[in-house]
């Protein structure tokens, strides 16, 4: 793949890495540190958020690497994603550096690796101190690559599949219209907009694991008392997307428990 000449491919040092990574897509850095911090709490709305900031930084890293800025092939993205799990337990010579950022220079040092860039330099010593429990990283490696995997359909995809959605009634869920979700169908779901996709998939990877096949688009669209009369998909568009999916999983586990 033909390549341009840029500190983001050429630098070595990973301050001067960060830096431009930060200036350009600082809000996928955010994305990839909040969902972490989530995901490995047991969140799985995190670590699908986590997954969503991979997927994006990856393809963008790609297409800018190219010099024709051409998305790379599927394939050498899914490739690099691989890397998602450990990426943000690897070690480079910053002292107090977040996990989301040591996420983000691997997933450069990956990419690097197959445009023959050199590598980032990192350190053997470990910088980041390990505060979870080795069930929750693997509950949270386990929900990442389940995520990645269900990613090689489009997330908006899914959703419209799920739900059985037009494009103008996904578009209303986020509040845009659907030449809005046209253009997030080709480029991409922006990263204001990540966490909210993050918790509609968790939303409908409970529904699809809890009820019978076919069920899902009518619960969706049933007012309930516990929503204040609400539907499923009016709670989301009213962006109560986070206390909807708490409810339901909570209804679920009270459902299991009696």
């Amino acid at each position: 793949m033909p390549s341009v000449s840029s500190p983001l491919f050429d630098a070595t040092e990973p301050a001067e890495v960060l830096e431009e990574l930060r200036r350009d897509r600082g809000e996928l850095l955010d994305a990839l540190e909040r969902g972490l911090a989530d995901g490995l709490r047991g969140s799985p709305s995190g670590a699908a958020l986590y997954a969503n900031a991979v997927h994006e930084l990856t393809s963008w890293l790609f297409a800018t690497a190219s010099s024709t800025g051409a998305p790379a092939a599927e394939l050498l993205v899914e490739l690099v994603e691989d890397e998602a799990v450990k990426a943000p337990f690897t070690a480079w010579p910053l002292p107090s550096l977040h996990h989301g950022d040591a996420a983000a220079l691997h997933l450069v040092d990956a990419v690097r690796e197959w445009i023959d860039k050199p590598p980032v330099k990192r350190t053997a010593k470990r910088f980041i101190s390990w505060r979870y429990g080795d069930r929750d990283a693997e509950l949270f490696a386990r929900r990442v690559r389940s995520r990645l995997a269900h990613g090689r359909e489009n997330d908006l995809e899914r959703l419209m599949r799920v739900f059985e959605l037009s494009k103008s009634e996904l578009g209303r869920l986020f509040g845009v219209t659907r030449q809005a979700i046209d253009g997030w169908l080709l480029g991409g779901v922006p990263a204001d907009r990540q966490e909210k996709l993050a918790s509609m998939l968790a939303l409908a990877d409970l529904l699809e694991r809890k009820l019978k096949a076919g069920r899902v688009p009518g619960v969706a669209r049933r007012a309930a008392d516990a929503y204040g009369g609400l539907t499923m998909l009016e709670m989301v568009a009213a962006d109560r997307h986070d206390e909807l999916l708490a409810s339901v999983r909570d209804s679920f586990d009270w459902a299991r428990a009696a």
